[in-house]
């Protein structure tokens, strides 16, 4: 299973309860990768990502942590934007398929402050019927935003 994140320093904390709740609640996974893509996170934190998530493997069960550094995003996404006052990182998700690995067949992307409170066996196994990618609105998004988006 590939899982991934854009964060940066400040939301390593929220990432790190996070890919604790995807190891404490998927124990029975083979593998799970955890691809990080970063801006500014620090060698320390970087460090503190990836033994935290190796203690959670065993003979049987890799867990694995990959820090992706993105230096410029601003020249891989090739156009002017406007976050709203959100970190430039949250736009590192519209280049997952430049970012990770060619061998990667199928990823999940979530927020970093999500935490998960059971296997995503399901969720992974998902039928996409030829789909190449699926989406879930944020739950806390109110009313307008939905309409905005043609979600009813």
């Amino acid at each position: 299973m590939n899982i991934f994140y854009t964060v940066n320093d400040k939301y390593v904390p929220q990432l790190a309860a996070g890919i604790t709740s995807i190891c404490e609640n998927n124990k029975k996974a083979d593998r799970i990768c955890f691809f990080v893509a970063s801006m500014g996170i620090t060698e320390d934190n970087k460090n503190k990502l990836k033994e935290m998530t190796e203690a959670y493997g065993d003979s049987e069960h890799t867990r694995t942590v990959e820090i992706i550094e993105i230096v410029d995003l601003k020249s891989k996404i090739g156009f002017d934007f406007d976050t709203n006052g959100w970190n430039e990182i949250v736009l590192a998700r519209l280049l997952v398929d430049k970012l990770l690995p060619e061998d990667v067949e199928k990823v999940l992307y979530l927020d970093g402050d999500t935490i998960c409170v059971g296997p995503l066996d399901e969720l992974w196994n998902m039928d996409m019927d030829g789909k190449a990618i699926g989406g879930s609105i944020e739950p806390t998004a109110n009313r307008k935003r939905k309409e905005d988006l043609g979600l009813k």
